[in-house]
């Protein structure tokens, strides 16, 4: 028996909801379902029109969610990707200075396996990160 297909349009707003919520609760198995059912719950440019560049691995990095960044990653989620997780608009940050700002090197070490860049800077010119 074939599996059930996957939704490929853009997730509406309670699945995202879901997502955020379970990364915040720490749900691996919530983001593990969300993720099997929405092919297309990582796309970028999803989260740059609706959610300001508020996107999943930036939330999961800032607040140390190891197994749940690794879980983004190999879901195609951008090693590189930068957004804003306090919903400022200015605070625009990567995976890798949030998991290093918030002093989780375990993160920070997956981030660079997968090919997050130490060497982004920050747009006045400053270093984007310094590394636990």
């Amino acid at each position: 028996m074939a599996s059930p297909a996957r939704a490929q349009t853009n997730p509406d707003n309670q699945v995202v909801a879901a997502l955020f919520q379970a990364i915040e609760h720490n749900d691996t198995n919530g983001c593990q379902q969300l993720l099997a059912e929405h092919t297309n719950l990582l796309a970028d440019s999803f989260y740059q029109r609706f959610y300001f560049r508020r996107y999943p691995l930036l939330q999961a990095a800032s607040q140390g969610r190891t197994t749940l960044v690794e879980l983004l990653l190999k879901g195609g989620a951008d090693p590189n990707v930068w957004g804003d997780t306090t919903m400022s608009a200015n605070a625009q940050m990567t995976a890798l200075e949030e998991a290093a700002r918030g002093g989780h090197p375990e993160v920070c070490e997956l981030l660079l396996k997968a090919g997050a860049n130490p060497a982004y800077q920050a747009f006045w010119g400053t270093p984007r990160c310094i590394l636990p």
